[in-house]
C-alpha cells in the first residue's frame, strides 16, 4: 500500500460516518485488513471550520482515555487525502490542515536552517533571519523555570527575554501578523 512510504506526512480521513480526521502517518499495516495509524490527531468540527483535538477514545483498565495513536481501517475510510510530491515535503501540519479547510490559503514560506551552534557549530542557513531564530531558541530554552543565584542574575535573565519577545512581536507584526 502507497500510504506506507508516507510516514511523517499529513493526511486526512473522511470517514463514511462523515468525520474528518487529520493527522501525521505513523504507519500503515496489514492485520486482517488494511490499517492506518496517525498521530497528532485533529477532529474536524464542521460547524466552526476549526480542527480540535479528536474524540477517539480508548480503554485503559477501567477508564477512557484518549487514544494517542488512532487507528483507522481503510474499510471504514471513505475519502483519503494526502499532501505529496513537492508540496507535501515543503508544508507543515498546521498549514496542511488549514489549506483544507481553505483552498485559498497561502502559507508563508519556511526557511530550512540547521543552526545549533553548542551542538552543531553550523552557523545560520543562508535565508534564515537569525535574529529571530535565536530570539525563539533564547525564549523556549529560558521558558521552562530556572532558579537563579541573584538578583543581578534575575534581571539580566529578565531583560534578554523582554528584548527577544519585542524581536519576535517586531517580525511578526511586520510578517502581518495580528496580534496585541
Amino acid at each position: 500500500m502507497a500510504l506506507k512510504k508516507r510516514f511523517d506526512e499529513p493526511l486526512v480521513v473522511t470517514l463514511k460516518s462523515e468525520e474528518t480526521y487529520a493527522g501525521l502517518v505513523d504507519e500503515c499495516y496489514y492485520n486482517g485488513g488494511w490499517i492506518v495509524a496517525l498521530y497528532s490527531c485533529k477532529l474536524l468540527d464542521k460547524g466552526n471550520q476549526q480542527w480540535i483535538d479528536h474524540d477517539i477514545f480508548t480503554r485503559q483498565g477501567n477508564r477512557r482515555i484518549r487514544d494517542p495513536l488512532p487507528e483507522f481501517w481503510i474499510e471504514q475510510i471513505k475519502r483519503l487525502e494526502v499532501l505529496s510530491g513537492d508540496l507535501g515535503e515543503s508544508i507543515d501540519f498546521e498549514d496542511a490542515m488549514q489549506l483544507y479547510i481553505d483552498p485559498h490559503y497561502k502559507p508563508l514560506p519556511h526557511v530550512k536552517c540547521t543552526w545549533n551552534y553548542a551542538v552543531t557549530g553550523r552557523p545560520h542557513s543562508v535565508d534564515c533571519e537569525w535574529r529571530l531564530h535565536e530570539a525563539l531558541s533564547f525564549l523556549r530554552t529560558q521558558s521552562e523555570e530556572r532558579t537563579l543565584s541573584s538578583k543581578e542574575d534575575q534581571r539580566s535573565l529578565q531583560q534578554r527575554i523582554d528584548r527577544s519577545f519585542d524581536l519576535v512581536r517586531r517580525r511578526l507584526l511586520l510578517t502581518g501578523a495580528r496580534i496585541p
